[in-house]
């Protein structure tokens, strides 16, 4: 069937495809029932169909959005909510793909739409049960309501189930706060890769494998300037939330290991350490960019990466495990570059603050290319101060 309209897609017209994809979406009403039989099955069917009708789907684009987008992007939504990883991992990729291929081409409703979604699963797919999980607790999982209209938020306002936790209960509980886990690492990957391209993340593998130089190109590549500055922003506060509730759970030591011992993730204490470095580096990587643009609100850019800035080399700084600090490595390292990069102009408007909050790196022992950079910005902070003396 989808292969009937890939070929002979260019010859239907708009009422004739709204017939289809009314048809068409009937494979995924499944995703919908409330019944566990077969459930399996079921998410593994709608998992190897979502492929093909995303790719007629983003093949006609132009055609179909008008009237149908509204629907595809409640079809996301509820894949993500059925606590099924295949499913909801393959629902996010798909739509990732739609957004990076298609973006470029979105009006103003769309990219609101598109945003929307985005924070809508960022907020529904963040573990914080994490931090408050006992035995024999309730623990909220994702709403399993169907969304109407279109309209992704239906869902936030409608009551979540909870699943009451007994002995033989933890590995269904475990289970669900699993897939959040990874719902929420996905689309933190996602957005990054809608934004800034596909390889903005793959910088952090190259720096903690040493083959990182001391120059490199941490430009936006992605859809960044698509994207209004209210959207970026919006993005820039969920990535906070997520940032800190996972910096909150990795430093709750007593908390990992009450999980650990429950059977929670294996033979090491859970930890939600890429949430926490991914994030932030997501938050820097749009400052930078909106500051760099150099609008009339500057201020106001400038007093956010001042604020960012600060509270990550305070935490950076008070990281005693080794694991953690070499995860945060990356973080360091871009925010230093990405610093020396800036126009004489922009440094000056942080304020010699931010050269000073920087300067506490000196404190700590960090590799040399590190080091490099943060000597750069000393002396151009000691110039800056100097000069305008």
């Amino acid at each position: 069937m989808f292969d009937i309209m890939r070929t002979h897609g260019e010859r239907f017209t708009v009422d004739w495809w709204e017939d289809l994809f009314k048809v068409t979406l009937r494979i995924f009403d499944v995703v919908k029932l409330n019944d566990t039989v077969g459930e399996t099955e079921r998410f593994r069917t709608c998992s190897l169909a979502l492929y093909p009708f995303f790719g007629v789907f983003t093949q006609f684009f132009d055609v179909l959005s008008g009237t149908l987008l509204d629907s595809v992007y409640s079809l996301i939504h509820s894949c993500i909510q059925q606590e099924d990883e295949e499913l909801a991992c393959t629902a996010i990729k798909n739509f990732e793909n739609l957004v990076v291929m298609k973006g470029s081409t979105f009006d103003s409703p769309t990219w609101a739409a598109t945003i929307k979604l985005i924070l809508t699963i960022l907020r529904e797919s963040s573990p914080s049960a994490l931090l408050t999980w006992e035995k024999d607790a309730a623990i909220p999982t994702l709403p399993t309501k169907p969304v109407e209209n279109g309209d992704v938020n239906s869902a936030e306002s409608s009551p979540s189930h909870n699943k009451a936790l007994t002995n033989g209960q933890s590995d269904s509980c475990f289970s669900a706060l699993m897939v959040k886990c990874v719902v929420q690492l996905e689309m933190i990957d996602t957005t990054n890769s809608i934004v800034f391209g596909e390889n903005a993340m793959k910088l952090g593998d190259k720096i903690l494998n040493g083959e990182a130089v001391e120059d490199h190109n941490v430009e936006a590549k992605g859809l960044y300037p698509f994207v209004c500055k209210e959207h970026l922003l919006q993005i820039v506060e969920v990535m906070m939330e997520s940032h800190l509730l996972a910096r909150q759970f990795n430093g709750n030591n007593m908390q990992r290991t009450i999980l650990w011992k429950a059977g929670f993730r294996g033979r090491s204490k859970p930890n939600l350490l890429k949430q926490e470095t991914q994030t932030i580096r997501c938050v820097f990587g749009i400052l930078f960019a909106l500051y760099n643009a150099g609008r009339n609100d500057i201020e106001e850019i400038a007093e956010r990466l001042n604020r960012v800035s600060e509270d990550a080399i305070t935490h950076y700084l008070g990281i005693r495990l080794e694991q953690q600090r070499l995860a945060w490595r990356v973080v360091i390292h871009e925010l230093l570059y990405r610093t020396t990069q800036l126009s004489d102009e922009l440094f000056n408007a942080l304020g010699v603050g931010f050269g000073t909050a920087l300067a506490r790196l000196i404190e700590s022992e960090e590799p040399l290319d590190v080091r490099r950079l943060l000597r750069r910005i000393v002396e151009r902070t000691i110039f800056s101060h100097a000069s305008g003396s």
